[in-house]
């Protein structure tokens, strides 16, 4: 099945996992609504399309895993905004472009993964000065 859409229309929703669901279709832009979800984990699925530019509303973020789907394009480059992230995976997916040169600024993140796609650029020297 799909990530039903009425989900979108719950505001103080906190944690939605739905790995390993089989999911298809795509994230819809309307994800950008929970701005009090602090996990969304959303890995192993058949999940296409892109990453939507409305998941860096998501100011409350700790936790995303969108591994092990097919999404493709870029990672949005907002996702500097999202300071509370301290674990993120988009390992395993299509994703291509440049790596989002703030990702590597966010003040609490602990884990980044990013292994198996197609992206690009480089990692910053200033990476070796992360706590």
């Amino acid at each position: 099945g799909t990530i039903p859409s009425e989900l979108f229309g719950i505001v103080d929703l906190e944690k939605v996992l739905l790995c390993r669901n089989d999911l298809i279709g795509s994230i819809s832009s309307n994800i950008g609504n929970l701005a009090s979800l602090t996990n969304l984990w959303l890995d192993n699925n058949d999940l296409t399309g892109k990453i939507p530019e409305e998941i860096t509303n998501l100011i409350a973020l700790e936790n995303l895993l969108l591994e092990g789907n097919e999404l493709t394009g870029v990672i949005p480059n907002g996702i500097s905004s999202l300071t509370q992230l301290n674990f993120t995976n988009f390992a395993s997916n299509n994703l291509s472009g440049p790596i989002p040169p703030g990702i590597f600024d966010i003040p609490n993140l602990r884990f980044l993964y990013l292994s198996n796609n197609n992206l690009s650029g480089q990692i910053p020297d200033t990476i070796s000065n992360a706590e």
